[in-house]
């Protein structure tokens, strides 16, 4: 369990290990620091702004295209699930790397 963000800029969390409950305080501005250093910088960097785009672009596009395969064959959204779940060990799509979402859209292109 978490506790919010205080006034303070600090939260308190709590965690039950062998039934023994330890506090650990850290401050607000670690995790942004965090926060940032995990995060690219596309200001700096026009091309991997690009980059990002075009990949989200053609993640939404491939997303699409397993939309109309799914209504074309009239899977549900469960069917999907179903499916990612027995061969990937996922329910979601967004779980599936690059070349698996891609394989999983030929998949349905073919039957």
């Amino acid at each position: 369990m978490i506790k919010e963000w205080l006034d303070t800029g600090s939260y308190t969390a709590y965690f039950n290990m062998n039934r023994e409950t330890e506090t650990v305080e850290t401050k607000k501005s670690d995790f942004e620091e965090v926060k940032k250093l995990n995060q690219p910088s596309t200001k700096k960097d026009p091309i991997l702004n690009e980059q990002i785009l075009l990949e989200k672009k053609k993640f939404k596009q491939t997303i699409s295209e397993i939309d109309n395969e799914m209504n074309r064959l009239g899977w549900t959204v469960e069917d999907g699930k179903n499916y990612l779940s027995q061969n990937y060990g996922v329910t979601r799509r967004r779980s599936l790397s690059k070349n698996q979402l891609a394989e999983f859209l030929q998949y349905l292109k073919q039957l």
